[in-house]
């Protein structure tokens, strides 16, 4: 029996949903086929190293957004230092209030 979904040409956008994820009834409900055919494909047809593939970007965007954050975290530090120095006290509670706002997302 041929998968019915293998043979699809948009084939590499249904996989590329079930390896991000997406829940399988939806997946389903969008490209027009049923749940067991999704269901059936991904169990016997989406590559484990795609799906290792996705996991890896997913984590990369993640590690990517931290160092950013990390970033801004020292530049803040950074114009603080310098607005405290220069006896800006506004520049440093606006400084300051960046940063705890920066934090934040952290501890999410």
């Amino acid at each position: 029996m041929t998968c019915s979904i293998c043979s699809r040409e948009d084939r590499e956008q249904v996989d590329l949903a079930i390896v991000s994820r997406e829940p399988q009834r939806a997946i389903a409900s969008r490209f027009g086929v049923s749940r067991a055919a999704v269901q059936r494909h991904a169990l016997r047809h989406v590559s484990p190293a795609i799906a290792s593939l996705q996991a890896e970007r997913v984590e990369q965007g993640a590690t990517s957004l931290l160092n950013r954050v990390e970033a801004l975290i020292l530049r803040t530090e950074r114009l603080l230092s310098a607005a405290e120095q220069s006896g800006a006290v506004t520049t440093a509670l606006s400084a300051v209030r960046e940063q705890r706002e920066l934090l934040r997302l952290l501890d999410d």
